[in-house]
């Protein structure tokens, strides 16, 4: 009589639909993060460009950090004046 033991192992196609399951899972993961933390800086920049700063009175400098090379190329750039 042989040795009839029934071998338990995965296939090439299961393992490779593993890997696929977990390159998709990590691909997600990844993006959604990106998303969150695009979503929190696009938030941040419309609460600060809503913000009622030209009604302060006696207000002597405001520097907005949201806008495109508002402080020029270093800290001898150009500024905008606001009032």
């Amino acid at each position: 009589m042989r040795n009839m033991a029934k071998k338990n192992a995965f296939s090439l196609i299961e393992l490779s639909i593993v890997i696929l399951i977990i390159g998709i899972l990590v691909a997600g993961v990844t993006t959604s993060s990106r998303l969150i933390r695009a979503m929190k800086l696009i938030s941040a920049k419309q609460l600060t460009q809503s913000s009622p700063v030209l009604t302060i009175s006696d207000l002597l400098a405001c520097f907005e950090p949201t806008k495109e090379g508002i402080f020029g190329s270093g800290s001898a750039g150009t500024y905008t004046q606001l009032a």
